[in-house]
């Protein structure tokens, strides 16, 4: 089964590795969390792009009670709630972290869109208040974060931003393996990339009249998208 995460046990503690979208291929945190029953300390492992930030903050509602210790490869968007988890985070030299506000897509009334957006700025302002304990940083930086632009900090300004307690090399290649044999690192998602999948992900499921007519019109779409 397609999945974004996997979960290693060991007696009464697990590494959980999170490598793909939160809450995609219709797997969500309840998943997660019942690989996790009975667990008093994780491991987590973070290269994510982000995903769902409803089953993030689900996660991290569990993983901050536990004994958890957090490795930062890429966490963006939803991601970066989760590595607040961690009572030690740490984030590889190369890490990158990238901080936004919660997205939603409604269509309906006005009355129906300013529920929403009352919401919305309800999650983020819990969202703001997580960052601000963690990090040390004012409430209001935290907000700030949370209500404009994409924010992205490599490993120094995240430190800096107290995002993580400390830089950590990468683990170096086995002497047998070559530049050749390694799998280069995957870019992060362009903005319009980021846009696009909180879309997808929050329409859910379609009903299409005929799939191989869709099917041809997305493959139509994709020929035109380019590589940032």
């Amino acid at each position: 089964m397609n999945t974004w995460f996997s979960v290693t046990r060991r007696t009464d503690t697990a590494r959980l590795y999170i490598f793909g979208e939160i809450g995609s291929f219709g797997c969500g945190s309840q998943q997660v969390l019942a690989q996790l029953d009975g667990v008093n300390g994780v491991e987590l492992v973070l290269d994510s792009p982000g995903g769902s930030s409803c089953d993030a903050l689900e996660i991290y509602d569990r993983l901050v009670k536990l004994d958890t210790s957090v490795t930062i490869h890429r966490a963006y968007s939803a991601a970066a709630v989760l590595a607040q988890s961690g009572k030690v985070r740490r984030i590889l030299s190369t890490g990158r972290m990238m901080v936004h506000p919660a997205i939603d897509f409604v269509a309906g009334t006005s009355a129906r869109l300013r529920e929403r957006a009352e919401s919305l700025d309800t999650f983020n302002q819990r969202l703001a208040e997580i960052f601000a304990a963690r990090t040390g940083q004012p409430v209001s930086v935290a907000a700030h974060w949370h209500s404009g632009p994409d924010f992205y900090f490599n490993a120094q300004e995240a430190l800096a931003a107290g995002l993580a307690d400390e830089i950590i090399e990468p683990p170096s290649l086995p002497v047998s393996a070559t530049p050749s044999e390694s799998t280069p690192a995957e870019p992060g998602p362009t903005e319009d990339e980021a846009f696009t999948l909180d879309f997808l992900r929050a329409i859910g499921p379609l009903r299409v009249g005929s799939r191989p007519r869709f099917e041809r019109e997305l493959r139509a779409w994709f020929s035109g998208v380019r590589e940032a």
